[in-house]
């Protein structure tokens, strides 16, 4: 018979293990996996100390890692995909013909509006990532320009899709957990985005991405001779990856069929032995070429993605065990249920969000924990459950990109090539939102002003709290 943990002891667990993840990534620089399997081991041994079996534990544990089983798998084909790219020209090819087409005054600005636009056609922030932000980063390479900034405006691009798509799978599994409309909660969450759009949008504009002075151009063409016969039809790969996410064909079967046509390329039409393009494959691609050109024809391959998919596992492995032990609800629960004002239960709640995300590094707990311990407290508050699905949108959700050890983070940073640390100052949008967020919940307390409808009067009219209580 087990013994669960008391408030104050899940609260000193939670705290540990954001100490050691902060200490070991921020202050070590370890991996982030490092941390995250230790915490995983800490926590289960304190439980089975506790009473719980550790075959209970084991099955908390493989059930929270089987949630990451589409990432893990999109993750490993991108990986793949990228060192097939850079060994039968495409990615070459993309950054040479691309360069003709974009200022780079504004490139970070044309990166997050044509990110925006993709994610919230296909509504997954890592399928967008993979489709248009890493050809975009591709091209930001040619040009030489800043690449924390152009990777921000990728991150906070693709991530609006993740919040605010109705094709989102994060979007429905927040109005699923609060019984909202989708539809409805998806017109509720332009109320905070956008201000927050409005505030990127200019930052993007305002912040030069870098200079360009034709070296970069000159130095992507060249790599051209030691590329397999890179052509511009080799440029029909990612516009076909990005039309069948348009047809809403799976991201799976998507990258799966270009993996396919990349090797076919390289093996067919550019007669390259079976056995380099299982090695590209396996290990990336390794061309001589100038150094400014290397991002475009050096790396990918499965092995470029192991630090990030040992992540995922030992992530969704600990927020496995923190659940299903009940630490989570223990730590915060009750503490929230306290707050009598809707306005501070509001910001708790986007607080609690926010620490479940950074605990677990995992995006969709950062949704269920708050979703699920809450709902009785808003009602017997008469908040709208509507209001709890927009606050924990505007934070756990658009925060987790922001949280370096995340896996919200680390994923599409892995895609685009670069490390959270780079990008993170520069994901204008996921630093905006929660602002926004809170500003609009404290100025709905009094007249609306603001972002709200100058006719709304009170947190009812607003629908954050119930009619007819």
């Amino acid at each position: 018979m087990h013994r669960g943990f008391s408030a104050a002891e899940s609260r000193v667990v939670l705290g540990g293990v954001v100490a050691l993840l902060a200490m070991c990534i921020a202050v070590l620089h370890m991996p982030a996996y490092l941390p995250l399997f230790a915490g995983f081991f800490g926590c289960t041994c304190l439980a089975v100390r506790r009473g719980f079996h550790p075959r209970a534990l084991a099955q908390m544990a493989v059930d929270g890692v089987r949630k990451a089983i589409l990432p893990i798998e999109m993750l490993a084909l991108i990986g793949v995909l990228m060192g097939l790219w850079r060994l039968n020209g495409t990615a070459a090819t993309v950054a040479v013909y691309g360069s003709a087409l974009v200022k780079p005054r504004y490139f970070a600005l044309s990166a997050f509006i044509l990110c925006a636009l993709v994610s919230m056609a296909v509504g997954t922030a890592n399928g967008a990532a993979s489709i248009i932000g890493l050809p975009l980063m591709m091209l930001g390479h040619a040009y030489q320009l800043s690449e924390g900034l152009l990777a921000g405006a990728v991150i906070s691009g693709v991530y609006l899709g993740d919040r605010s798509s109705l094709v989102s799978s994060v979007l429905h599994m927040v109005a699923h957990l609060t019984g909202s409309d989708p539809r409805t909660l998806f017109r509720r969450l332009a109320i905070t985005l956008v201000p927050a759009m409005a505030v990127s949008v200019l930052l993007y504009w305002l912040i030069p991405a870098g200079h360009m002075d034709g070296a970069g151009s000159r130095d992507v063409a060249s790599v051209f001779q030691f590329a397999n016969g890179a052509f511009p039809a080799l440029l029909a790969a990612p516009a076909l990856m990005i039309l069948l996410a348009v047809l809403r064909v799976p991201i799976l079967v998507n990258l799966v069929l270009n993996v396919v046509g990349a090797a076919t390329v390289a093996v067919v039409v550019q007669h390259t032995s079976p056995a380099l393009v299982i090695r590209t494959a396996l290990f990336g691609c390794h061309v001589a070429a100038p150094s400014s050109a290397t991002p475009v024809t050096v790396g990918g391959g499965l092995a470029s993605m192991v630090g990030v998919l040992l992540v995922l596992v030992s992530s969704t492995a600990l927020s496995g065990v923190l659940s299903g032990t009940g630490i989570f609800e223990a730590a915060l629960g009750k503490w929230l249920s306290n707050f009598s004002s809707p306005r501070r239960l509001l910001i708790a709640t986007m607080g609690f969000s926010i620490a479940t995300g950074m605990v677990a590094a995992n995006q969709a707990l950062s949704v269920v924990v708050p979703c699920t311990l809450l709902d009785r407290v808003y009602r017997e508050k008469g908040l709208s459950r509507l209001a709890l699905a927009h606050a924990v949108s505007d934070s756990g959700v658009i925060v987790a990109p922001i949280v370096p050890w995340s896996v919200a983070a680390l994923g599409p940073a892995a895609i685009l090539g670069v490390s959270p640390s780079a990008y993170i100052p520069y994901a204008f949008l996921c630093w905006a939102l929660p602002v926004a967020s809170v500003a609009w919940i404290l100025l709905s307390q009094g007249n609306c002003s603001g972002f709200l409808p100058s006719h709304c009067q009170s947190l009812r009219c607003c629908g954050m709290v119930e009619r007819g209580r």
